[in-house]
């Protein structure tokens, strides 16, 4: 409705300006008194009901969204600012269980353990923070931050868990705002992501809300990097099950997903097996928004690893006829 006159007006803006500029000042001259009159009347019936005047019309997000991509096709931003903004967006609307590394995937350190072990982890995933358990992730007991290790290392301190800080929860369903207020509010960076049973589905960092924004996409050239997304010399993409729904928006140039607003799943693993309403098995596929999305492999019954082509223009007609 009012979106088309707006997308006109943004693409021929100077044209129509001028075509337009002389009837509309003699318009609103001539329309002047019924625009005072009108107006006052409102605010009339306004003041009897006890209301104020009338607030201006909030301006849609739909709207934004329009703006920001006729700014890139008219040349204002380029491909990433128009990307960057549309992610800020969409940050408001994401929770911590659709931005955290899954519970499978977290580097433990673990108090009954051997130093060598703890620290081949450490040298293997290279991070600033590991959580600690002892023996497994039922029983936390802290995080180990490598800033305060080296000052004890320093003073000839080498107990490894020593000083551990006190961990952080956050609830799966904690929105991305909300998160960064907790991570500013409690000095930290990293949270454990619980669920409502308690138990721990995941770990998120600041990180990982600061990549929901620039971008955490590498399409690398070696598969033996640790990249969710893997480009393949045909041109095909290796994609890890554990990629978020909304990178793979953002991979596939499409926000129609299966049952997107319906289906419980957050992750492109998730949205296969919600799609065949079953663990499915390697080399099944399916398409979707002029992309071939094929299991090429499972860890038991995860689904780790899938194949995502696009199809030619005979394929995609065939899948929307």
């Amino acid at each position: 409705g009012e979106l088309v006159p707006k997308r006109l007006a943004l693409t021929r803006s100077e044209a129509i300006a001028g075509l337009v500029a002389m009837p509309m000042s003699w318009l609103a001259k001539l329309a002047l008194p019924f625009v005072w009159l009108l107006s006052k009347t409102t605010q009339l019936v306004l003041r009897l009901f006890g209301l104020g005047k009338d607030e201006v019309a909030s301006v849609t997000e739909e709207e934004i969204r329009m703006l920001v991509a006729e700014s890139h096709e008219a040349g204002v931003i380029d491909a990433h600012e128009r990307d960057m903004m549309n992610r800020v967006m969409r940050l408001g609307d994401r929770t911590a269980d659709s931005l955290m590394t899954p519970r499978n995937r977290i580097a433990w350190l673990d108090t009954q353990a051997g130093l060598e072990r703890n620290l081949e982890i450490m040298a293997e995933h290279e991070f600033s923070r590991y959580p600690v358990y002892r023996d497994n992730d039922m029983d936390v007991v802290g995080v180990l931050e490598l800033k305060s290790l080296a000052t004890r290392m320093a003073r000839g301190d080498n107990a490894l868990f020593q000083t551990l800080r006190e961990p952080l929860y956050v609830s799966e369903s904690t929105h991305a705002m909300k998160l960064l207020e907790i991570f500013r509010e409690e000095q930290q960076s990293m949270a454990l992501v619980v669920d409502e049973y308690g138990e721990i589905q995941g770990l998120v960092t600041i990180s990982d809300l600061m990549g929901a924004v620039v971008g955490r996409l590498q399409a690398v050239e070696n598969a033996d990097e640790d990249a969710l997304v893997v480009t393949r010399e045909d041109g095909s993409l290796l994609v890890d099950g554990s990629l978020p729904i909304e990178d793979l928006r953002e991979l596939i140039g499409s926000n129609d997903l299966p049952d997107a607003e319906d289906g419980d799943y957050y992750t492109l693993a998730g949205m296969c097996i919600h799609y065949f309403g079953r663990i499915p098995h390697a080399g099944e596929y399916f398409d979707w928004a002029g992309w071939r999305f094929e299991v090429v492999d499972l860890d038991g019954a995860r689904v780790d690893k899938l194949l995502l082509r696009t199809l030619s223009d005979e394929q995609a007609d065939e899948l929307t006829a």
